[in-house]
Parts: structure tokens; sequence; C-alpha cells
């Protein structure tokens, strides 16, 4: 007797944990990938990954060189943005003075395809800034998080960024 009301006190309780459990599951699931989006084998969510924290190494270096081209040249990154990278630290310089980003952290989403040969990821970045007049004069150090989108064309075998974008706290671009 003990037994079967025991059963139907547990009923109602495993109901409703087989539905959080399914809820828990479908959020998941899109958490991982977005609406319309595909998630990407782990070999190539490697190289994904990796190519964006080398654009943002590779670009931390051309601005903290003043626009030396032989840091554009090693950036995997479509021309158009490598050009924007240049006319930045081209603009800073004329300003007369020089700005010195460190990366210290990096925290990439998932990355999904979002068409065919096109990637995107988010990542959220904490960059602190020595900002030096153009004799080697501290100005100011400042530190930034910053959360961005990159989206990564397949380029003859490689990854390399085609765009970026500053997001907001919703995740859309701004």
């Amino acid at each position: 007797m003990m037994r079967g009301s025991m059963r139907k006190g547990l009923a109602p309780a495993l109901a409703v944990l087989t539905v959080g459990l399914a809820a828990l599951g479908a959020a998941a699931l899109r958490a991982r990938a977005p609406e319309g989006a595909e998630a990407l084998p782990p070999a190539e969510r490697a190289e994904v990954e990796a190519t964006a924290r080398l654009f943002t190494r590779l670009a931390a270096h051309l601005k903290g060189s003043g626009g030396d081209p032989r840091f554009a040249e090693r950036i995997p990154a479509a021309p158009a943005v490598v050009e924007e990278l240049l006319a930045e630290a081209a603009f800073v310089d004329r300003a007369g003075r020089r700005e010195e980003p460190r990366l210290q952290r990096i925290e990439l989403g998932t990355p999904v395809r979002v068409a065919p040969g096109r990637v995107r990821i988010d990542a959220r970045e904490l960059w602190v800034t020595r900002v030096v007049a153009r004799g080697g004069q501290p100005l100011e150090t400042r530190s930034d998080v910053i959360s961005v989108r990159y989206l990564l064309d397949a380029d003859r075998g490689r990854w390399q960024v085609a765009a970026w974008s500053l997001i907001g706290p919703g995740g859309e671009g701004r």
C-alpha cells in the first residue's frame, strides 16, 4: 500500500523533472548554434579560433608599431580589413601619438557557419592600451573590455577575417 502511494506522489515530481530536463536540453542546443547557423566540426572550430586569436595579436602589433607594413602582411585578414587597420594607425600617428595595445584575455564564443565558406565568432576581449607621445613620453594607460563579432571567410584553404564589428549587450552589431 505504501509503495503505491509513494509512486503516486513521485509521478508529478518525475513529470516536472522530465519536462525541466527537456527544456534545459533545448536551451543548450539553442545557445550552441543560433537559429540558421551550423556548428563547426572540432578541427575546423580550432582553425577558426586560432585565426581569430592570431588576428587580434597581429593587429595589436601593427597598431603598436605605428603601422609597420611587415605586420600588415602577416595579418590573416581580407585586404579591406588590413587597410582599415593601417588607416587607424596612420590616424593615431597624425595626432602625434602611438597606441600600444596589449591583449590580456580573449574569450571566444562558439563559432558557427552562417553561409558556405563563412563563419561568425563572437569574442569578449580585455585590452590594456598604453598611449605614448611621438617622442615616447607616456600620455595615458587605459583598459577596455569590448565585445567583438568576427566574420571569417575560407580563402584557399585557410581562414581570414573578412569583417569585424563591435557588438552591444544584446549581441547586435553596432
